[in-house]
């Protein structure tokens, strides 16, 4: 039976999941998930960041369809830890299931193929153009605001002095605001986009025990950007106020 295309406005670049595990098989559930996960999505342009009570699904170069997060959903509830998952959906989505799409969301959950037997999907990216000056000041307001509610560490990559990590120590147990949460692990926060080109200001994020790692792009990368020496300097100097922030407090 072919599979049916997905209507373009169905699709999205982020999804989250809210999941509940049970403690009975051990600590840190999450850890395991996220080991298994990068697993089962590996090669299919999807990302999962696992957190202790929800997931995040991060399309790159590519969105997210029903059939991915369904798929994913499949999967989840094959594990023995997990008790419960379901889609998250904004606060601000007055949109309210009826009997017939749960119906056929539970139908749509049970078949789904895996992400990469989706096939390809038609995508057209509806964001504007953002410049990287302008990402610059989107990351230094988030984590100036992270800052404040988890410690932070600034570390450098080993063997490459001008690679950073930013190490949010505890973020994936601590308790504040889940918008603010959503938007630093949300790679579109790191983008810039300007006439076709695109590049991104951090090269990876990662989950740590209870930290989330955010891995930078090499400032040796950046440098070579249209406006990269400006550009370096602005990071840095992001880098540097969340660094006067900690020692203030």
């Amino acid at each position: 039976m072919p599979l049916l295309r997905t209507p373009a406005q169905v699709v999205a670049r982020t999804v989250w999941l809210r999941v509940a595990c049970s403690s009975a098989y051990g600590p840190r559930p999450h850890r395991r998930l996220q080991t298994g996960l990068m697993h089962y999505l590996r090669g299919t342009g999807i990302t999962p960041c696992v957190l202790p009570t929800r997931i995040g699904l991060f399309g790159t170069g590519r969105p997210i369809t029903p059939h991915d997060w369904s798929a994913v959903i499949g999967w989840l509830l094959g594990q023995p830890e997990v008790v419960l998952v379901h889609r998250e959906f904004p606060r601000t989505s007055r949109h309210r299931v009826t009997q017939g799409e749960a119906a056929r969301a539970t139908a749509q959950t049970e078949t789904a193929p895996r992400p990469e037997e989706a096939g390809p999907v038609p995508w057209i990216d509806p964001r504007p153009d953002i410049d990287p000056q302008e990402v610059i000041w989107h990351i230094e307001d988030v984590w100036l605001r992270l800052a404040v509610c988890v410690p932070v560490r600034v570390e450098v990559v080993p063997g490459y002095e001008d690679q950073l990590i930013l190490r949010f120590q505890g973020m994936s147990t601590a308790h504040f605001d889940a918008d603010l949460e959503k938007a630093a692990l949300d790679p579109a926060l790191y983008r810039w986009r300007v006439a076709g080109r695109s590049a991104s200001f951090v090269e990876a994020i990662d989950v740590e025990d209870d930290d989330v790692l955010v891995r930078l792009t090499p400032m040796r990368v950046v440098r070579t950007w249209e406006r990269g020496p400006g550009l370096v300097c602005g990071m840095l100097g992001v880098v540097d106020r969340v660094r006067g922030l900690l020692s203030q407090g």
